[in-house]
């Protein structure tokens, strides 16, 4: 037999999910996880409540869809700041992107610009990746006025507004979730038949066609079937 060998690896799971939920701390990503699914991820009053990836499956017009929350993102994340960057790469594994904006915040004229350069500066597919723009918290009186101002400030954007608190906007963000798998879905498909039609109807690959027609050449000279030919 072969000596034995022997190897140390590292193994990193990769959460898969339909729609992973992107924000900074305290954005609100966990109760709509809440509300949404039979999930009970931890929720506090104060940052990084989420220090791991929770996963929760949504029921909307008899289909499911897996939703992520990953913990709040806050600037310098691609750096190592905060705790997003060690799950930054679980959301590499999402179709949808929801950025989930505080409404409530002072920043928040702000924080769709600085999280999605976070995504970009980590991983530029990240911030090609389908995906809407949620202004949370909009039954705080503080809020009025600026959803309308978040989605005029972002007009290439789908821009959409709920309250978990209130219940406003939640069954079109569900119909909103929906829409963007299956267009995502649709996509795939498209480039998986794309892909198959390479190979169908005149397809084939130039180089094998090349060696081909030398193998034909070599038969000619060879008598047609590759042996010498008769003197």
């Amino acid at each position: 037999g072969q000596p034995a060998q022997t190897a140390k690896l590292r193994v990193e799971l990769q959460l898969i999910a339909d729609i992973g939920f992107v924000g900074f701390p305290n954005a609100g990503k966990s109760s709509l996880l809440d509300y949404y699914t039979n999930a009970r991820p931890k929720i506090a009053p104060y940052p990084f409540t989420t220090k791991i990836p929770n996963l929760g499956i949504m029921n909307v017009r008899e289909r499911d869809i897996v939703l992520a929350d990953i913990p709040g993102i806050i600037e310098g994340a691609h750096e190592g700041a905060g705790l997003g960057i060690r799950f930054l790469k679980h959301i590499a594994r999402t179709k949808v992107l929801a950025f989930l904006i505080d409404l409530s915040d002072p920043n928040w004229e702000t924080a769709f610009s600085v999280l999605l350069e976070e995504l970009r500066s980590f991983s530029p597919e990240l911030a090609d990746k389908r995906r809407v723009v949620i202004g949370t918290k909009l039954d705080l009186e503080e809020t009025e006025g600026r959803l309308e101002a978040l989605a005029a400030a972002l007009p290439g954007e789908r821009v959409s507004g709920i309250s978990v608190f209130s219940k406003a906007g939640l069954e079109e963000l569900k119909d909103i979730f929906l829409a963007l798998v299956v267009e995502c879905e649709a996509e795939e498909e498209a480039r998986a038949k794309e892909g198959a039609s390479l190979f169908a109807d005149g397809g084939a690959d130039p180089e094998m066609d090349s060696h081909n027609a030398d193998e034909d050449g070599d038969a000619d000279l060879f008598g047609g079937d590759g042996g010498e030919s008769e003197p």
